[in-house]
């Protein structure tokens, strides 16, 4: 039992910078498409329980969702590409491990494309072994006082870089 335990622990540290970085890519990817074909449940999946939590619980996270979904319908706003790019940063931080992904999210608006070049700042999960995600934007020292009260990091977070065209 007590090897059971020690394995278990032990399991994100023993795997190669290239196994983590594979992992947080295919939770990144997993995050990206359930919101791109916005599947609620999934996406809750993906995102930190402090988020859910700060939204009042998951059943009233997930009626937030729909509700920005039908916002968006009334807008006319609909994704059209979510892109997972690269893993810029992850290392050990308060005892759990952190990562910081580049994505790129394109939506179509009123005749625009807007596409957004952000991040995704994801915590492991060692009981799931998933990654869970916050977007980047979401981690300014206002909302961390909020959503992660305790949250220390040394991770640099760049600001969202939105870009718009015509169509």
């Amino acid at each position: 039992m007590i090897l059971l335990v020690l394995t278990s622990v032990g399991t994100c540290f023993s795997q190669t910078e290239a196994e983590i970085k594979d992992m947080i890519l295919r939770d990144a990817k997993a995050a990206g498409s359930a919101t791109l074909n916005w599947e609620p449940h999934k996406i809750l999946e993906y995102t930190h329980p402090n988020v859910a939590a700060f939204a009042g619980g998951e059943e009233n996270m997930i009626k937030v969702l729909d509700e920005i979904k039908t916002n968006m319908e009334i807008d006319g706003l609909f994704f059209e590409a979510f892109e997972v790019l690269d893993v810029k940063d992850f290392r050990k931080e308060q005892n759990e491990y952190r990562c910081l992904v580049a994505t790129k999210v394109t939506m179509i608006i009123e005749k625009r494309k807007v596409v957004n070049q952000s991040h995704l700042f994801g915590f492991y999960n060692e009981q799931k072994k998933q990654w869970t995600f916050v977007e980047g934007s979401q981690m300014s020292e206002a909302a961390r006082a909020d959503i992660f009260p305790e949250l220390k990091t040394s991770i640099q977070i760049p600001k969202d870089v939105i870009t718009q065209e015509k169509l």
